[in-house]
């Protein structure tokens, strides 16, 4: 959570705030409603033991049903803070979501031209054209002097 908390502090005019909100809003309703692409179901499916995942779930959920209530369309300076926590984990449970609907198609979860997730791909399609770009943006424009660490796969020369 702590690259959308640093993402989400650099967008000063909230375009992602907005879009969670607006343009998303019942696209990451359905993502969070779908336990098909909730990691801990797949893992109880895998492993067979009992968890509690279910409450887990319920509970990812009504927090970010909860994160995504927060009064108004621009936030008043008062719940700016609050505002930004919010679409910062907003955007932690919903991008848990596309990791594990990313995994299905790499992994043989989800087949081409098959019809199940196809709602779940399109949506989550739109939702990272629109956000990747906005994040790249926000690091090249406004956090080009943070350091935001060693990339996981560091360019080598042969």
């Amino acid at each position: 959570m702590a690259y959308f908390t640093r993402i989400v502090n650099l967008d000063t005019k909230y375009v992602i705030h907005d879009a969670i909100r607006q343009r998303f809003r019942s696209s990451i309703a359905r993502f969070m409603k779908n336990r098909y692409v909730y990691r801990s179901f797949w893992d109880f499916r895998r492993t067979g033991e009992p968890t509690d995942w279910e409450d887990w779930f319920e509970y990812d959920k009504q927090r970010v049903n909860e994160a995504l209530d927060v009064p108004g369309i621009r936030p008043p300076r008062s719940l700016g803070g609050a505002t930004r926590e919010n679409t910062s984990l907003v955007l932690s449970k919903l991008f848990d979501r596309l990791y594990v609907l990313r995994n299905q198609l790499m992994h043989g979860g989800a087949t081409w031209k098959g019809r199940l997730n196809r709602k779940q791909v399109r949506e989550g399609k739109e939702i990272l054209g629109f956000l990747i770009p906005l994040f790249v943006h926000l690091m090249m424009t406004k956090g080009w002097l943070d350091d935001w660490g060693e990339p996981p796969y560091p360019p080598i020369a042969d």
